[in-house]
């Protein structure tokens, strides 16, 4: 994709771009909810003020596409954990619809499996992202019941999800 094509495409976030003084300066405007990804090329500056950010970098060490390439990441990153959050309440409500019609006996029976992940770290954000190999399996110890059950993860890491305001915050233990 050309500069162009991608200045374009950025252009809902109010995207603005100069060349001054040997220095390349993008700005944007996220939503107010969404985190910065903090760029693992130390030679592009990143930072928020005034609900705006700045990404600064070099014209001397550093292309446009490496600083599209932050920009990129941390779109993807909030419109991936907004997905997740939809999700979410979807599968909260079918699991309300589920409650409101079993019985406690058969709800015991409920288990929430997924398949073995392969998690890396994303860059230097502090951040973590799971790479998912397999759909989650929705199974009950009875026949009939669809549900879900997480189970099978590595005893020393451990990432909770919590639902507040709206929001899911990403609680990493270890």
């Amino acid at each position: 994709m050309n500069w162009e094509e991608k200045l374009k495409e950025l252009s809902s976030y109010d995207i603005a771009f100069e060349v001054k003084q040997g220095y390349y300066h993008f700005s944007l405007k996220y939503p107010n909810n969404w985190n910065i990804i903090v760029s693992e090329n130390d030679n592009i500056y990143v930072e928020q003020r005034n609900d705006v950010c700045h990404y600064i970098a070099s014209t001397d060490n550093t292309t446009i596409d490496d600083i599209f390439n932050v920009i990129n990441e941390t779109i993807e990153y909030n419109t991936d954990l907004e997905k997740k959050l939809q999700l979410f309440k979807e599968k909260v409500a079918k699991l309300q619809e589920l409650f409101s019609v079993e019985t406690y006996q058969r709800l015991k029976t409920i288990e929430f499996v997924f398949p073995k992940q392969k998690k890396t770290v994303k860059k230097k954000t502090k951040q973590k992202e799971e790479n998912v190999e397999n759909t989650p399996i929705l199974q009950t110890n009875e026949e009939t019941t669809d549900t879900t059950a997480i189970n099978d993860y590595d005893a020393n890491e451990e990432i909770v999800v919590t639902a507040e305001n709206e929001f899911i915050e990403e609680l990493e233990r270890k």
